[in-house]
């Protein structure tokens, strides 16, 4: 072989062996600043029963109202997830795994094609990448930048971070594409995306008619989906009682402090003040004017859907609108990494990889203090469920027939590290992590929240009697519990004991 051609052929192979040690890492240290990643926790306890609900439609009989409530609001990701299931034969861990570091790969590409279409040196684009390792909470919307586990939104926000890349690049279609993806994923992050991106276009250029009738139909496809969701539930609003069940402060604008105010206002100055210097450097093209105008196009969306949320329209509470605020969060970034590395129009590539070298430096720094000082009992990657004696009262309570209604500690998902509906895919009484957060989604869920803590009380002193007159109520098969209760011990765990609550032996 020509010398040259083996150089030719160790070049791409050096260059392709350096992206995947480079991905890899990204992925590494993003997953130590979210405190590792696990599988089957927070609002898994939601999309993971929805999902074996559509691969088994008998799971859940008793559950099954309170899951619909939320899953009516989703397109397809637990059918697309149940499908994939079908087809590979993979397990959810295994594919839940995959699926978050394709949600990060998909961010932190897009955000690198982002970067090398608006900074000079790539040290900066780089710095870029190390900035958005550093997970944080966007403030008062209880949403972070990304989680330590897939979720949906963390999936269509990467998707449309990669739409934006595309935009920059005048690729209309891959545009889209990336968007109608995002909404198969989670419909509300990527109709964000989808508002920010058609305003962008329409502002930095004069579109041809294919882009015009591909924003024409996806405005009507978007209108006609509000439509749907006005005819079906209507300009309804929260009962004090429906509020008072789904108590999350984020819920509503006038729950924030002041100072998530003034964060939010000061994000969004930062962002349009930096912009405006790029303008005055002649850095800012017509396709970067667009986005910004885009922005604030969705920051004037937000503004109209304050009032309405404070009216309380469901509607309009269940799309939590504060979330567009993550979309600025990552534009402020972007534009706070530029004014710290270049700053101008002549860059200094000294100045870029210095602040490159700080920024990569403190997002390990922070991973490695998550993971060996808050959280040392965490592995970096769990990507099954805990083991233990919770475990194994979950790995029996799965043998049982299908349907067995189970009441146990209410606190049982984060208490013990695993939900019944995700561990035993059986229905439970109540699961005081998720269920309020499911009632917003309808006012039936909310009533049935409510009463189910109302009859229950305090779960530490649940006795016989009172476990026996829930059961009339609300047809209940077994309690898991620590404490001794007067009732027929189906199964002792150590820790935990299962008492039947069936008048026929099992």
């Amino acid at each position: 072989m020509h010398p040259l051609a083996g150089r030719l052929i160790r070049g791409p192979a050096r260059r392709a062996a350096l992206v995947a040690f480079g991905a890899g890492a990204l992925v590494a240290v993003a997953a130590a600043n979210a405190a590792g990643y696990r599988y089957g926790v927070s609002d898994q306890e939601f999309y993971i029963p929805a999902i074996y609900l559509e691969l088994d439609p008998s799971l859940f009989p008793h559950d099954r109202p309170l899951i619909d409530a939320q899953d009516a609001l989703f397109l397809a990701f637990d059918d697309l997830v149940a499908a994939l299931v079908r087809t590979t034969g993979a397990g959810l861990p295994s594919l839940f795994l995959a699926g978050y570091a394709a949600a990060l790969l998909a961010l932190f590409a897009g955000a690198w094609l982002v970067g090398r279409r608006w900074y000079a040196s790539a040290w900066t684009a780089g710095a870029f990448l190390a900035a958005l390792t550093l997970r944080h909470q966007i403030p008062g919307t209880a949403v972070n930048t990304f989680e330590g586990y897939l979720q949906p939104r963390t999936i269509a926000f990467g998707l449309g971070v990669l739409g934006l890349a595309a935009f920059l690049r005048g690729r209309r279609i891959a545009t889209l594409l990336t968007i109608v993806g995002a909404a198969l994923a989670h419909p509300t992050t990527a109709a964000w995306f989808g508002i920010w991106l058609a305003v962008a276009t329409l502002v930095s250029e004069r579109p041809s008619r294919r882009v015009l009738a591909v924003l024409t139909g996806g405005a009507v496809v978007a209108a006609s989906l509000l439509a749907w969701l006005l005819v079906s539930r209507g300009l309804q609003t929260m009962s004090p009682e429906w509020i008072a069940a789904a108590s999350r402060r984020y819920l509503f604008f006038s729950s924030w402090k002041v100072w998530t105010w003034v964060a939010h206002a000061a994000i969004v100055a930062i962002a349009v003040v930096v912009y405006r210097r790029r303008v005055s450097a002649g850095l800012a093209d017509a396709a970067e004017r667009g986005v910004m105008m885009g922005a604030l196009a969705l920051l004037a969306v937000l503004l109209a859907i304050v009032p309405l949320v404070e009216a309380r329209i469901a509607l309009a509470v269940q799309l939590q609108a504060g979330r567009i605020l993550w979309i600025w969060d990552f534009l402020a970034t972007a534009y706070v990494i530029w004014a710290l590395a270049e700053g101008s129009a002549a860059v200094s590539v000294p100045r870029a990889r210095a602040v490159f070298a700080v920024l990569a430096l403190v997002a390990c720094g922070r991973g490695i203090y998550i993971m060996e000082w808050e959280f040392p009992e965490r592995p970096l990657v769990r990507m099954h469920l805990p083991a233990g004696e919770w475990g194994r009262v979950m790995a029996w309570a799965s043998t049982t027939p299908v349907g067995s209604n189970f009441l146990a500690d209410p606190g049982h998902a984060w208490r013990y590290g695993m939900s019944v509906r995700i561990g035993a895919r059986r229905d439970v009484f109540l699961e005081a992590s998720k269920d309020p957060a499911l009632a917003m989604y309808s006012d039936r869920s909310a009533a049935r929240l409510a009463a189910r803590q109302r009859d229950l009380g305090e779960f530490s002193q649940l006795d016989a009697a009172r476990a026996r007159a829930l059961d009339r109520r609300y047809d209940l098969d077994y309690v898991i519990a620590e404490h001794a209760i007067n009732l027929p011990v189906v199964r002792d765990f150590g820790r935990f004991k299962v008492y039947s609550l069936a008048d026929r032996p099992r």
